[in-house]
């Protein structure tokens, strides 16, 4: 007989001729009433002593299981990686690196206007005079001026891109890839509105097409016309800034500040210190228009009117158009600018 006997907590076999007696042992046939009882003795089947006897190394869990525990094979260690392979994975870290380089930036007055889709933004640059862009409003012209500059810059990083890859790409070893050094973008642009407009202004004083509409309206601005045809035709007129250094007579006309203005005596030679406004009124005389002070056409703001409720007013505001509603009629002429009345008579309109 064999039985599977605890030897300090650790099972052991015991062969003998004769079955033990139960009256004074604890028998048992389970291997799990076996380990939770530490004086039981477990009494292997036939079939059990067969397995022994014919694995004798084997541990008395094995036995009682009638099942070896499987020797631990050695995993096959992993083949070492060819020069080839150990190339195309230095070529796939440095084309991350490449394309992961943080250059898609543009930035105006601090603030990042970088756009991708271009043609969209300056679609509506074409039929908006401002755009509002991370918050800020810029006049239309100024985004138009810095998408053409992103422009070329994009197109000078995707040279870049397009002359590291190659090189990457037709790279022969490990080091000649982990030579090529990434930091040869162009530097990100930063420019001020001031500097865009410059650039503007300098492109018309340049622009042959420009001189010659420029002309025009000088001409427009001195021809004879009466008041009400003048203001129907306000904008072929010129800039009063077109003036300065020159001269104006009696009855011409010139725009500021998006009003008409008519010549009230001559004036040789135009000051740039004497902007037409109510302070230079014996020199320039506003022609008021007339608009509904609707929606699609809000009545022309100016210093010194008293707001009209549920009337909408435009006006520029640093060469930028904007809209507001005028929720609070004003009794007596207010004079600040709109936007330093907005949650007091109006709120601005997008």
């Amino acid at each position: 007989m064999i039985y599977i006997g605890h030897n300090n907590g650790i099972p052991f076999f015991l062969e003998i001729e004769e079955e033990l007696n139960i009256k004074d042992n604890v028998v048992v046939y389970t291997w799990e009433d076996f380990i939770n009882n530490e004086v039981a003795w477990l009494k292997l089947s036939a079939d059990q002593e067969s397995f022994y006897n014919d694995h004798p190394d084997a541990t008395p869990e094995e036995v009682y299981n009638m099942l070896l525990t499987p020797e631990p094979i050695d995993p096959e260690p992993e083949p070492e990686p060819t020069p080839e392979e150990l190339l195309q994975t230095a070529q796939n870290i440095k084309q991350i690196e490449v394309y992961n380089q943080d250059i898609r930036h543009y930035y105006l007055d601090g603030n990042d206007i970088h756009v991708a889709d271009r043609l969209g933004m300056k679609d509506k640059c074409s039929r908006k005079e401002s755009i509002t862009i991370n918050a800020v409003a810029y006049p239309s012209n100024i985004i138009v001026e810095a998408i053409n500059e992103m422009a070329d810059y994009d197109e000078k990083c995707n040279k870049v891109i397009e002359s590291l890859i190659k090189a990457i790409q037709n790279a022969t070893t490990v080091e000649e890839v982990e030579l090529i050094s990434v930091a040869v973008f162009p530097d990100v642009i930063h420019r001020t509105t001031e500097e865009l407009q410059s650039a503007i202004d300098y492109k018309k004083q340049h622009d042959p097409e420009v001189q010659v509409l420029r002309v025009n309206r000088m001409t427009i601005s001195a021809m004879t016309m009466d008041d009400i045809t003048a203001i129907k035709n306000k904008y072929g007129h010129a800039e009063w800034i077109d003036f300065i250094g020159g001269k104006l007579e009696i009855g011409n006309r010139v725009l500021y500040n998006d009003w008409l203005w008519k010549v009230r005596q001559p004036i040789n030679p135009v000051l740039e210190i004497y902007p037409p406004s109510i302070d230079t009124a014996a020199l320039y005389e506003r022609l008021d228009e007339n608009h509904e002070g609707t929606e699609f056409d809000p009545k022309l703001y100016a210093s010194g009117m008293a707001l009209e409720q549920d009337k909408y007013y435009t006006e520029l505001d640093d060469g930028v158009r904007m809209k507001y509603f005028c929720y609070r009629g004003s009794i007596d002429p207010v004079y600040s600018k709109l936007k330093d009345l907005v949650d007091l008579y109006v709120r601005p309109v997008d």
